[in-house]
């Protein structure tokens, strides 16, 4: 499996989904026809910049921390995989901690292994 710039957890919609229906906020992802749980957004998050470009990165990191029971179970068990892993993050990376995630999946990845 290859994963670029990859989360370690489900997260919810952003803006419109089926039936045209932005809010209330439901889980992006499905499995076996069931929605899965997600990190919930958090609705006062203020608006940071980078280089005159808005930078999410603290948008995802402050969700991550809100709820902690919630988050756990939006984790994806990536310990259950059987694939072997190829993840591309940046340290940099300005959208969300893809760097951060990359090293929990591998930390779950390895927990397979012992």
């Amino acid at each position: 499996m290859i994963a670029i710039s990859p989360s370690s957890v489900v997260w919810g919609n952003i803006g419109v989904g089926a039936g045209g229906i932005a809010w209330p906020e439901r889980s992006s992802w499905t499995f076996k026809g069931a929605s899965l749980d997600f990190v919930p957004a958090d609705m006062n998050w203020q608006k940071e910049y980078r280089d005159g470009l808005i930078s999410y990165r603290s948008f995802f990191e402050k969700c991550l921390v809100n709820d902690i029971q919630a988050n756990n179970r939006a984790r994806i068990p990536i310990e259950k995989s059987k694939a072997d892993l190829l993840l591309v993050a940046g340290g940099d990376d300005a959208l969300w901690p893809s760097d951060k995630f990359a090293r929990e999946i591998v930390q779950s990845a390895q927990a397979r292994l012992h």
